[in-house]
């Protein structure tokens, strides 16, 4: 009677403890679902990508790669000096900085923590997912304030990089995300050529100190919630949603046939650049979002554009790359929540920018849209990823886009030709929509139909300012480009295996015009002669009017761009 005794109490208590572990799976997949139905796929904008961390970390899929209580599966660089668990149960990690090291030398400015797979292991479909929060002295502000990424090494040591995300604010937490892929464009991340996808070894939290720290030695804390290991992703479809349709058909265009063949035939003389990205970010172009004045855009400003533009001109500049729209933070006008066009203020500001080009005589780059029309990071204006992944994206692109890239083909004839080419979106593959699936695909249809509509309604030819020369090759052909571009920064030496200092024209796979779309002003007249000799067909320097830390103007690094063109003349 004993024993039976304890055998029935021995089954009642795996009976409870099965139906505790069953509720406890069947709850926590109705919390994820409920969080999921909260995002409407209908309304794409509502999506904040850079927050996916935060609702995925809740799937009953999430796996705790790393926690607090397995701190010795971890590993440091020599820039951490110890790693612990504080009060809050969070991995700390106390990092110190000695030096300012070589603004270039991303890898001696970063502190490493690293977690070593007990084998190499297949990381196809999985999303990496951490939180980390920071305090100390070890922010820095700026275009090259402090960033924290994820990276994954493979058995190569070869490396993939997920987005950098900036770290302005001291304990403000932050999401970090890594979707491994090599078929996709990675937001603000890289990836090495012939990287090993199905052979990671490591995985590493990375924090890159700012340049821009006022002093050294210079100590912090990072804090780190978790690492999550997220398998199986295509089971989370709530979010790829997006319409991957095309608008237009991809029918023969004789006009734009013989165009193209008389292009071909170009060739160009090496040319020098300006970017000339805003006089007020967001809105040179359209109705003021910010209150009065209303009308602060180009047609406001015509006589600042006509003496920054003589400027250039008479300082041997011959082409000029200048945004339009950005994110889209204002410049559209809605009617019962309906998208019925541009406001009064969009077509005088971009006639005016093409009217002082053709008086000064310079060519310009009009920059249609930039990679945070979709950054997943909406305030009180801007972020507009309906009119891409959605089916917004009809209306905008026939009724919205079309008769204005009508009515600047009419102004580029009536004032000279001033363009140079029409450039589709500055730097696509930074779009954090991009961590989702499928996003890619709906951006390259959306892409193609766009250059569809300018090759068939206007005579313009059509540029897209791809991130880097390595992203150039592999996303973006089969979408309609003329003029290849690039951009590159001193970062990027680091983060690639090529770049156009040392890589020859003739050896990048790609037919046409190609140059440098954004150069950071370094080695001036090294970089300028490199890329000339290795025979591409120009250098665009950022940038004029900036606000990042790189304004060229009154700047030594501008007197060295004058001389070197004063001298190749």
């Amino acid at each position: 009677m004993l024993k039976l005794s304890f055998f029935r109490v021995i089954f009642l208590f795996l009976l409870i403890a099965t139906t505790l572990y069953i509720g406890s799976t069947i709850y926590k997949n109705v919390y994820y679902l409920n969080k999921l139905k909260n995002i409407d796929p209908s309304d794409i904008s509502s999506i904040n990508y850079i927050e996916l961390p935060k609702i995925l970390q809740d799937w009953p899929g999430a796996e705790k790669l790393i926690d607090p209580h397995r701190l010795n599966l971890l590993r440091s660089n020599d820039k951490i000096k110890r790693v612990y668990k504080d009060p809050n149960n969070r991995i700390v990690a106390d990092v110190y900085f000695r030096s300012p090291d070589l603004e270039d030398n991303a890898e001696k400015r970063s502190a490493k923590l690293i977690y070593t797979f007990p084998q190499p292991t297949d990381v196809t479909g999985y999303l990496i997912l951490m939180t980390g929060e920071v305090e100390g002295k070890i922010l820095g502000q700026g275009h090259l304030g402090s960033r924290m990424q994820l990276e994954i090494t493979d058995i190569n040591g070869k490396k993939m990089r997920g987005p950098k995300i900036p770290f302005i604010f001291e304990n403000k937490k932050i999401y970090l995300a890594l979707r491994p892929t090599i078929t996709e464009p990675i937001p603000m991340g890289s990836a090495q050529d012939n990287f090993n996808i199905k052979a990671v070894s490591e995985i590493s939290v990375l924090f890159i100190a700012s340049i821009n720290i006022g002093s050294f030695p210079a100590s912090g804390k990072i804090f780190v919630d978790n690492i999550y290991l997220i398998r199986q992703l295509n089971q989370i479809n709530r979010f790829t949603k997006p319409d991957i349709q095309r608008v237009t058909h991809d029918n023969i265009n004789i006009g734009y046939k013989l165009r193209k063949m008389g292009w071909d035939k170009e060739t160009p003389e090496f040319f020098v650049g300006i970017n000339y990205p805003w006089n007020n970010y967001g809105w040179d172009v359209g109705k003021n979002p910010y209150g009065k004045p209303e009308n602060a855009g180009w047609s406001a400003n015509q006589d600042k554009l006509k003496n920054d533009f003589t400027f250039l001109k008479g300082s041997g500049i011959t082409v000029v790359r200048i945004y339009i729209f950005f994110d889209l933070r204002t410049g559209l006008e809605y009617s019962e929540s309906k998208l019925i066009g541009f406001d009064k203020y969009v077509k005088k500001d971009i006639e005016a920018m093409f009217k002082t080009a053709g008086e000064v005589g310079i060519k310009i780059i009009p920059v249609l849209f930039d990679f945070g029309i979709a950054d997943g990071q909406k305030t009180s204006v801007g972020e507009h990823p309906e009119l891409i992944f959605s089916g917004q994206k009809y209306n905008f692109m026939t009724n919205i886009v079309r008769p204005l890239l009508k009515d600047m083909d009419t102004w580029n004839g009536q004032y000279g030709e001033p363009v140079f080419a029409v450039e589709l979106m500055n730097e696509p593959e930074n779009m954090p929509a991009l961590l989702v699936p499928d996003y890619y695909q709906s951006l390259k249809a959306w892409f193609k139909d766009l250059a569809n509509i300018i090759h068939n309604e206007t005579k313009f030819k059509v540029t897209l300012g791809s991130s880097s020369i390595v992203d150039m090759q592999r996303w973006w052909s089969g979408v309609g480009i003329d003029i290849w571009q690039f951009h590159f920064y001193k970062y990027m030496l680091y983060e690639h295996d090529i770049w156009p200092q040392k890589l020859k024209r003739q050896d990048v796979k790609i037919n046409g015009i190609m140059f440098a779309g954004e150069m950071q002003p370094y080695d001036i007249k090294n970089n300028i002669q490199a890329l000339k000799d290795n025979g591409y067909n120009g250098i665009m320097f950022w940038a004029w009017n900036s606000t990042d830390g790189y304004d060229l103007r009154g700047k030594p690094e501008m007197n060295e761009i004058i001389d070197w063109i004063n001298s190749n003349k």
